[in-house]
């Protein structure tokens, strides 16, 4: 998972038509993903590597600047990988759903 968390920043960092201020606070919330995915995998690997795929997979969307509706869909898949967690790891979904919503509202 830390490839893939250092993957996430990567794409961040060389995104075009992204703010410094916006990739700041990106990387600010992957980090936080990333230390809360590190609990998480000690009981569910499984599921920490899902959310950290469609983390990646997100931020691969969101800096190449692809059509909305592909990013749509990655992004409703990031949310889904971790609706089973809202009871056992609220903090996960959290970050999660602000790195959505942040994604969506800079309208990448």
């Amino acid at each position: 998972m830390k490839t893939t968390l250092e993957e996430i920043k990567d794409k961040i960092a060389s995104a075009k038509g992204l703010e410094d201020s916006r990739k700041a606070e990106l990387t600010e919330l992957v980090g936080k993903l990333y230390s809360e995915l590190e609990e998480l995998a000690r009981t569910d690997r499984n599921r920490a590597e899902s959310v950290s795929g469609f983390a990646k997979e997100s931020a691969n969307e969101a800096a190449n600047g692809n059509n909305q509706e592909s990013l749509d869909k990655t992004l409703s898949g990031f949310s889904s990988s971790v609706d089973e967690l809202e009871a056992s790891h609220p903090r996960v979904v959290e970050l999660v759903n602000r790195i959505c919503k942040m994604l969506s509202d800079i309208g990448i």
